[in-house]
């Protein structure tokens, strides 16, 4: 599959932490992933990046999700799935 097949991706993040915020984060945005998801286990949250603006490495939607939360997952052209943040965490 191409970037263009792929709606979400999802990193899991201890050590890698700086490294999936950074690098990752403008190499998924350049290839225009609609959606990037960084299971952040430091700080036991999900950090979420949407609407990629390829040109600049960077996305136009950040949003962080608190264990007590639910994420909406791009699963889909238009479909998504709502997950409790605390099934994704430690």
């Amino acid at each position: 599959p191409g970037a263009s097949d792929v709606y979400c991706v999802l990193e899991v993040a201890d050590s890698s932490l700086g490294h999936d915020r950074s690098k990752k984060l403008e190499i998924y945005a350049r290839a225009g992933i609609r959606q990037y998801v960084i299971v952040n286990l430091v700080d036991r949250q999900l950090e979420v990046f949407e609407q990629p603006a390829p040109g600049d490495g960077t996305y136009a939607v950040a949003t962080v999700v608190g264990k007590g939360d639910s994420v909406s997952l791009c699963v889909g052209e238009t479909a998504r799935l709502d997950v409790p943040a605390g099934r994704l965490l430690p």
